[in-house]
């Protein structure tokens, strides 16, 4: 794989003014911050998770409609969904630093997320199973260990 110098900082060394090692640390920065906000994400995906199998009666038939009044249950799609994103972009910054071990904790995060988002589909879908409600807990423990693996991984 190759290292992009602004990011990784060993190619060629830093420039007279330092500014490789400078671009460096503040691409490592961002991608902490980024895994940083991930993993608060999915505290609040957790919380809005537990509020809505304590406390919301999905209807077995159309669970998607405008009419169910489950705010707790929408709140917990939006986040599931930005967090997506935001596993993306943790990717995406994983991929510029160029540390094979940061990229594969990062890639696990996202497939985790993306697990768990397919069993929270399901488990709406059928109107609640154990087996789907185990698998979006298997994907946010998993999402967890990944994101602060990433956070120890990349330097300050």
């Amino acid at each position: 794989m190759v290292q992009n110098p602004a990011i990784s900082g060993s190619a060629a060394g830093p420039d007279a003014d330092g500014s490789c090692a400078a671009e460096s640390r503040a691409a490592a920065q961002r991608l902490r911050l980024l895994a940083w906000a991930t993993l608060m994400a999915l505290v609040a995906q957790f919380l809005l998770g537990t509020a809505t199998s304590l406390y919301v009666t999905v209807p077995h038939r159309h669970p998607w409609t405008a009419s169910h009044p489950a705010v707790v249950l929408w709140a917990h799609i939006v986040v599931g969904v930005a967090l997506i994103g935001n596993a993306f972009m943790v990717l995406g910054r994983a991929r510029a630093g160029g540390n094979p071990a940061v990229l594969g904790w990062a890639l696990a995060g996202l497939l985790s997320i993306v697990g768990a988002a397919a069993a929270g589909v399901g488990f709406v879908g059928a109107g609640g199973s154990n087996g789907a409600s185990m698998g979006m807990a298997v994907g946010f423990a998993v999402a967890v260990v990944s994101y602060a693996v990433v956070l120890w991984q990349t330097p300050r």
